[in-house]
C-alpha cells in the first residue's frame, strides 16, 4: 500500500510506503512500514527516512509471524496532514487469530512520530468485540468530519459475521481517533439503517473503502 502525506512544512509531499511481508529477523511477514521524505530535490533526497515497527519506539503492539502491519494505509484527504492509519488485519488480539488491529499515528512538525494509538475491536468503549479471522483493518480510512483539528478512523473488518451469517463484513467508525478519547464510534453492515443490500455470507463487506 501507498499512500501521500504533507507532514512536514515545506510545501513537499511525502511518499509512506508499507511491506506487508517484511520479515523482522526471524518474525516472517510482520510488515513495516516506510516513511520517504521529499525535498525540492525529489524523494529521498533530503531528510533519511525511518521504518516504522510494531512494538518498536513509541509504536504500539507486538509484531508476530504473520501479522502482515501495513496491509492498509490511509491519510486525510484534506487539512490533517499529520495523521497516519495502518492496518494490520492479521495481527492476533490476544489469543484470538487474525482478528486484526489498526493503528493511528501522529507526526510532529519536523515530521517525527508523536503518539500512536492502537486500535482493535477488544479496545475499550468500541462497540462489538474481537473475534477469529475479523481482519478488522483490512482497510483504513481517514475523515476530518468532527473538527478541523481530530480525525475520524474508518476500519473495514471484512471477516466480520452477523448474526449466523459468516464473513459478512462491517465498517467500523471511530471518531477522535487521534486523541485520547472518548471515541465516538458505530458499526455498519449492510442490514444497518440507511445502507442498501442485505447481509449475505461471503460479502465481505469492507475488504476495501474509500472516504
Amino acid at each position: 500500500a501507498v499512500t501521500i502525506l504533507n507532514h512536514v512544512a515545506d510545501s513537499c509531499a511525502d511518499l509512506i510506503v508499507s511491506a506487508p511481508g517484511e520479515d523482522l529477523a526471524a518474525t516472517t511477514n510482520a510488515g513495516a512500514v516506510s516513511v520517504i521524505f521529499g525535498s525540492p530535490d525529489g524523494l529521498g533526497k533530503g531528510r533519511s527516512g525511518f521504518t516504522l515497527i510494531q512494538g518498536s519506539g513509541i509504536m504500539p503492539g507486538n509484531r508476530a509471524q504473520g501479522d502482515r502491519f501495513g496491509s492498509a494505509l490511509a491519510t486525510p484527504a484534506g487539512g490533517l496532514a499529520h495523521v497516519l492509519a495502518i492496518g494490520a488485519p492479521n495481527d492476533n488480539v490476544g489469543s484470538i487469530g487474525d482478528a486484526g488491529t489498526a493503528t493511528v499515528v501522529t507526526f510532529d512538525d519536523v515530521g517525527d512520530p508523536a503518539t500512536a494509538r492502537l486500535f482493535s475491536q477488544n479496545t475499550s468503549g468500541i462497540s462489538d468485540a474481537a473475534e477469529g479471522g475479523d481482519r478488522f483493518g483490512a482497510a483504513v480510512g481517514l475523515t476530518g468530519e468532527r473538527t478541523g483539528s481530530v480525525s475520524n478512523l474508518v476500519v473495514g473488518v471484512p471477516g466480520e459475521d452477523v448474526g449466523s451469517v459468516t464473513n459478512a463484513g462491517a465498517v467500523q467508525t471511530i471518531g477522535d481517533a487521534n486523541t485520547d478519547g472518548p471515541w465516538p464510534n458505530d458499526l455498519l453492515n449492510q442490514n444497518s439503517s440507511g445502507v442498501s443490500d442485505s447481509v449475505e455470507a461471503g460479502d465481505e463487506f469492507g475488504a476495501s473503502l474509500f472516504v
